[in-house]
C-alpha cells in the first residue's frame, strides 16, 4: 500500500456504511511507510510477515490470516480498534507468527467472544508459538475473545512452546478473557516449555 485506501460512508443527517478493505498477497502486504488504510473493516489474508503500522490507519474492526511458518502480523491504528470479523476471516491468526497491535491515539483495543487471536506454531515443528503483543497510547484494552499462543502437539520431536503475552494499557483499564501460553504435549517427547505473562 503506497497511498490511502478509503472506504468510509459519507456524512449527513444520516451516516453511510462504511466498506471493507481485502488485502491479498501471496507475499507480504505493508504500507511501505506511505500508506493508511480507512474503513469499516480491513482483512489481511497473506503467506509472509505482514505490517500496517502507519499512525494515521483508521479501521472499525480488523482480521487477519498469516499462513508462513513464523511470519508476522502488524497493525496500529490512531483511534480504536476491534479483531473481529471481515469477509469471512475471524479473529487474528498465525502460524507461530508474532502479532503486534498498537492504537496510537486514545481508543481502545477490544474484541468480541470468539474473537481470538491465535499464535500457534506447526505440529512436529518443535517452534516457539508468536509472542502477542497489544498496547494502548491512553486507551483501554477490553478482550472478550481469548488470546491463545500454546504449543502444538508433536510426536517427532520435542513439542513446541508457547508465546509470550504482553498486555499494556497506558492510562486505561485491562480486561481480558482467557490467555493460554502453555506449553505443547509431546507424544513419547518432551513436553513445550510454557511462556510468561505480562499485565
Amino acid at each position: 500500500v503506497n497511498g490511502t485506501l478509503t472506504a468510509l460512508g459519507g456524512t449527513g443527517t444520516s451516516a453511510g456504511t462504511g466498506g471493507t478493505v481485502t488485502l491479498v498477497a501471496t507475499g507480504a502486504v505493508s504500507d511501505a511507510t506511505t500508506g493508511v488504510v480507512k474503513a469499516d473493516g480491513l482483512k489481511v489474508s497473506a503467506v509472509n510477515s505482514s505490517s500496517l503500522n502507519s499512525a494515521t490507519n483508521d479501521v472499525v474492526t480488523v482480521a487477519a490470516a498469516i499462513t508462513g511458518a513464523a511470519q508476522s502480523f502488524t497493525y496500529k491504528d490512531a483511534n480504536a480498534v476491534a479483531i473481529g470479523t471481515v469477509n469471512g476471516t475471524t479473529g487474528i491468526t498465525t502460524s507461530g507468527g508474532a502479532v503486534t497491535l498498537t492504537t496510537a491515539g486514545a481508543g481502545n483495543i477490544t474484541s468480541a467472544s470468539g474473537k481470538n487471536v491465535t499464535t500457534t506454531a506447526g505440529a512436529n515443528s518443535g517452534a516457539v508459538s508468536g509472542a502477542v503483543t497489544m498496547s494502548t497510547n491512553s486507551g483501554n484494552i477490553a478482550l472478550a475473545g481469548d488470546v491463545i499462543t500454546t504449543g502444538a502437539a508433536n510426536n517427532a520431536a520435542t513439542a513446541s512452546a508457547g508465546g509470550q503475552v504482553d498486555l499494556t494499557a497506558n492510562s486505561g483499564t485491562l480486561a481480558v478473557a482467557n490467555i493460554t501460553t502453555s506449553g505443547g504435549a509431546g507424544t513419547g517427547q518432551n513436553g513445550g516449555n510454557a511462556a510468561n505473562i505480562n499485565l
